[in-house]
Formats: C-alpha cells, structure tokens, sequence
C-alpha cells in the first residue's frame, strides 16, 4: 500500500495541527523591550505544552503579537530579497512585473479582491453646467479616449507581466471563485466605511455619501473590465498553449 506524504510526514492520515503563538519579536514596534524575549518564550512555551499535552500531531508558529508595517514599494524587492518580508498584497500583476517581483517570488496569488483606479481628474458640476456645450463635447470625448487608452495600456502591462513570470518558472495561483467575492466584499465594505466617513466630516448625509459611493462604483467597474480584470481568463488558455504552463491553478 502506497503511503502518502501526510502520513511520512505526520505519521498518521489526518493529523491534527495546533497553533504557537508567538508575541511581538525584537524589531517589531509592538515588541515590548521592557519584559524581552523572555516574555515571548513564555508565553509560547505555555502554548506548545498545552498543545502537547492536548494530543496534537505537529505544530505551526505564527507571530500572533506581529504589528503589519506598509513598506513602500521600492523597498519591497530589497525586502523580499533579503527574507524581511515573505509577502506582498495590494499589487498589480501590471505592477510586479515592473518592479521584478518574479525575480525574488516563487507564487503569485490572484485574489480578485481590489482593482486597479486610473487617475480621474475632478470639476465640479455647477461650473461644468456652466462650461459652452461644444467645451463639455470635447471634454466629454477627450475624457473617453483617455479612458480607453488608460484600459488599453492596463491590459498590455499585466499581459506582459503575466507571460514574463510563467517565463521564469514562477506558478500564477487562484483563490476560489467563493472566497474570491468574500474577500471583495469585505474590502468593499473597508472602502464605504472609510468614505463616509469623510463624507460626514464634510457635512453631507450618509445617505448622500451611498449614492455617490454606488454610482462611481459602476463606472470603476467598467473601467476595470476592459483593463485588469478581463486580460486573465483570456490570456490562461493562450499562455498554456503557447508556454506549456497550467495557468491560474485555483486553489481548494
């Protein structure tokens, strides 16, 4: 009978694994330097014996008491590079490829959570009421033609990006189609709470700050299915074929 690798590893079918954790760590800014490493380990040295003594198989550690600092993204290739960081979230494949992410990672992971915001350029209504309508005509087209340009160039960029790191030998993984809605919703929900927030500190009504949230997200939608979020699923079959790699492998 074949052993799997669960059983070599773990020595048993379904192991059970249990979670150390571990406080903030020197160079944290939660790392409490008063009470020192000593602290740390006693609190999960009392982890480890609970798990012990309850029966579980194998163990992972996780820096529970970790404090998520933003690097900016000229320090992330340094710090991948140098093992400071294992992951990066909130990047474009567009924006990867530029920075050479794929030299320094080994996956990409595609969320579908997020997308990518062209730069909008703001007037107000009353003065555009007021603007001659041959004004607003070229305003109005020009605007267009940007906008299409902007999506043209979103998809060439993640399109290049996608090939260069299948090229490398680098895996393109995807979340479930399921976990993928849950994680947008919840970022959805970060993003409203935030600008109402600022809505309300203006003095508009909350119910103001809705409508307002609800029509441009339609046009942010829009813009993203002709740029980022389209060039995927056209891109996996072709790549398979061309480049003999499997393309966003869902994970379950």
């Amino acid at each position: 009978m074949t052993i799997s690798w669960i059983e070599e590893v773990f020595g048993c079918q379904k192991p059970v694994i249990g979670m150390c954790h571990f406080n903030a760590l020197p160079g944290d800014p939660s790392f409490d330097r008063q009470k020192g490493m000593e602290d740390v380990l006693d609190w999960a040295r009392k982890d480890l014996l609970a798990l012990r003594k309850g029966g579980v198989d194998a163990v992972m550690l996780e820096a529970w008491g970790a404090t998520p600092v933003a690097i900016s993204y000229g320090e992330a290739y340094e710090a991948f590079s140098r093992g400071v960081v294992e992951a990066v979230s909130g990047s474009s494949m567009a924006t990867m490829g530029d920075l050479h992410y794929y030299d320094v990672a080994d996956y990409f992971m595609w969320t579908g959570a997020g997308t990518v915001f062209m730069n909008v350029v703001v007037i107000n209504k009353d003065v555009y009421d007021e603007l001659p309508p041959d004004i607003q005509k070229i305003m109005d087209e020009e605007s267009q033609i940007a906008a299409n340009d902007y999506a043209q160039l979103r998809k060439d960029l993640t399109e290049n990006a996608v090939r260069t790191v299948l090229k490398t030998g680098d895996d393109i993984y995807a979340l479930p189609a399921s976990v993928q809605a849950e994680l947008r919703t919840l970022a959805e929900d970060k993003v409203i709470q935030w600008w109402l927030g600022d809505v309300t500190k203006a003095g508009w009504s909350e119910a103001f700050g809705r409508q307002v949230f609800e029509r441009e997200k339609a046009i942010v939608a829009e813009l993203a299915s002709k740029s980022t979020y389209t060039v995927y699923p056209i891109l996996a079959d072709e790549i398979k074929k061309e480049i003999g790699w499997e393309f966003g492998k869902e994970i379950s």
